[in-house]
């Protein structure tokens, strides 16, 4: 009784060096997601002095699991559905509009997508997008989302969707393509990227609300207004068809 279910993720690295494991900067952008009008998991960091410094952990609840009763929920991995790991977001929205049947679960994936681009989230794989199934209604739904922290650096390789369908250097006209192959209209695309650009404008905010560093939070900020940039650059005519080719051809042969 009393008690949560979920996921305790150790912030172990003290190599200033390597990839930090701060569970503050994950805590943050999963407020900032929150803030863009994303379905997520629920966070808390928990601090833990210890004698090198003070540890930031994040602990991450179970929303598979039902603590009043013995009921768990099917997750199914985005990877798990099309038994693949090259992935792009053209699967994602397909797969969600196929599974879900529901527009309004395509608008939360769109939503998704542009968020993990606009913030910077690199890592964001085919088990990092999930769909749970919702026993009372009997139908496929997007999961709460996840795993949402900054996943980005130069020179940097990523397996991530929005590396593989984007490249490091994305283009707002591809992601509006792909939203619309999945019969997302330009007014409902532009309305998401609206939200998502207004929540990334506070990551200060949430930033100090999880007590993330000084440092921490201006290396994220220049690396959204970097992203920001990339994403109003204009495409010219041969790009914009090279890009929609690399983009569309993963979904030759598609079945779900």
């Amino acid at each position: 009784p009393g008690c949560r279910l979920g996921l305790l993720k150790l912030d172990t690295e003290d190599d200033p060096t390597a990839r930090s494991t701060d569970g503050r900067m994950e805590h943050a952008y999963m407020l900032m997601a929150r803030a863009a009008g994303i379905l997520t998991a629920t966070t808390h960091t928990l601090a833990d002095p210890t004698p090198e410094r003070t540890r930031h952990h994040v602990f991450v609840e179970r929303f598979d699991c039902h603590p009043a009763s013995a009921l768990r929920s099917h997750l199914l991995s985005l990877a798990g559905a099309l038994h693949t790991h090259n992935l792009t977001y053209s699967h994602l929205l397909v797969t969600t509009r196929r599974l879900t049947a529901d527009h309004n679960q395509v608008l939360e994936a769109v939503r998704r997508m542009l968020f993990n681009v606009r913030s910077g989230n690199a890592d964001d794989h085919g088990k990092n997008h999930s769909f749970i199934y919702q026993e009372a209604a009997k139908n496929w739904a997007l999961s709460p989302a996840y795993d949402l922290t900054l996943n980005y650096a130069e020179n940097a390789v990523y397996h991530g969707l929005f590396p593989t369908s984007f490249g490091s250097a994305p283009r707002l006209p591809l992601l509006a393509a792909t939203a619309a192959d999945a019969g997302v209209s330009p007014q409902e695309f532009a309305a998401l990227d609206a939200a998502v650009q207004t929540a990334i404008n506070r990551w200060p905010e949430f930033a100090e609300r999880a007590k993330l560093p000084q440092n921490e939070t201006k290396r994220a900020a220049r690396i959204h207004a970097r992203l920001a940039a990339e994403l109003a650059t204009r495409l010219s005519l041969a790009q914009a068809r090279r890009g929609r080719s690399v983009q569309r051809a993963p979904d030759q042969g598609f079945s779900l």
